[in-house]
């Protein structure tokens, strides 16, 4: 059954379909049907699945945005940092190159 996220995500796959044809393709059969079968059962089975969602990400921001003590998952290369090693209004308020 269509709903808000089936509706987002088919304009997020026509928006990049428009710019890269074979890429927005790629994007919406990989990412984006996934992406809506997960939310729609996830919001399907748990009670309060939005307030699950917002508050896992409302602690991503945070935890992105802050100096926290997660482990550095993954390396950018040398002389970069993960953003929750820089400052803690530096991701937000610059843009860097």
């Amino acid at each position: 059954m269509p709903n808000g996220a089936l509706v987002l995500l088919v304009l997020y796959t026509l928006f990049y379909t428009a710019l890269e044809p074979v890429a927005g393709l790629t994007w919406g059969a990989l990412l984006a049907l996934p992406m809506w079968l997960t939310a729609t059962a996830f919001q399907q089975r748990v009670p309060y699945a939005w307030a699950w969602a917002l508050g896992v990400h409302a602690l991503s921001w945070f935890a992105q945005a802050r100096r926290c003590p997660l482990p550095r998952l993954t390396t950018a290369g040398p002389g970069t940092r993960p953003a929750c090693v820089d400052a803690d209004l530096d991701p937000v308020l610059s843009v860097r190159s």
